[in-house]
């Protein structure tokens, strides 16, 4: 709703003028009209974002809040933080969560390694571009989270080692990439959980996964070979592209 990231762009911006009441607009975003002062302080959040990069915010962060004012981003907002199972879940229906916490007392707080509500945002913000920017791109991980959601029971049987649910976590809610590199990612993860466990079918598992996955043989072969150091090659990188970005 454009009402939501209305809301939320002037809370940026609430933020950004506290900080530096002179300078929090930033830069002019290079072949942007010059404006006069009284023209700038009359324009819209979404007009705001294309003549100027906001002080303090990243590229990407902005990208994001401006393309769901422009409504181009489904972006939907909460004030509190999803589970890494309900962001895996939205992104497999083609959305993000945006989390704004607007409390007094939220402001200022760490949440993981984000120092407080603010920056928490403009990491969300960072996502929903990392996810929207590219229709092709966002094709390719949203059929990549639809299969790992169809089989977080096999994963369970991993979960119950700690470090291996953590990095299951941050794959479900906070990477969005490449399909081939959240796919290579996930690979990474299983192996170094059957390190640490002694497990023995690290092998069979991962291919059971892509069995499950319907990949035709070539494809499935090259999944196989992912990771492996003089094994897998450009052929392989093009086939597994091709495929998660084909359907």
């Amino acid at each position: 709703m454009t009402e939501n990231a209305e809301f939320t762009a002037a809370y940026v911006f609430a933020h950004l003028k506290s900080r530096d009441p002179r300078l929090w607009r930033g830069s002019r975003v290079q072949g942007s009209l010059r404006l006069e002062p009284g023209e700038v302080e009359a324009l819209p959040a979404a007009e705001l974002l294309r003549h100027y990069q906001l002080k303090g915010v990243g590229r990407d962060s902005q990208a994001g809040l401006l393309g769901w004012l422009e409504g181009r981003y489904p972006l939907d907002l909460r004030e509190d933080i999803p589970s890494p199972h309900e962001m895996l879940e939205v992104q497999c229906r083609g959305r993000r969560y945006v989390t704004l916490m607007q409390r007094p007392e939220q402001q200022f707080v760490r949440y993981g390694r984000h120092k407080g509500a603010l920056e928490f945002l403009l990491h969300d913000l960072e996502h929903a571009h990392k996810f929207f920017g590219e229709p092709l791109l966002q094709r390719g991980q949203q059929r990549f989270f639809r299969l790992l959601a169809q089989e977080m029971s096999r994963l369970h049987t991993l979960s119950q080692e700690e470090s291996f649910q953590h990095e299951l976590n941050y794959l479900m809610a906070d990477m969005n990439s490449h399909p081939l590199h959240l796919l290579k990612y996930l690979k990474a993860i299983v192996l170094n959980a059957c390190k640490r466990t002694g497990r023995q079918d690290y092998d069979p598992f991962c291919s059971a996964l892509f069995a499950a996955w319907q990949m035709p043989e070539a494809v499935r072969a090259a999944a196989d070979r992912i990771n492996s150091p003089g094994q897998e090659s450009a052929v392989d990188h093009e086939l597994l592209a091709n495929w998660f970005f084909t359907f």
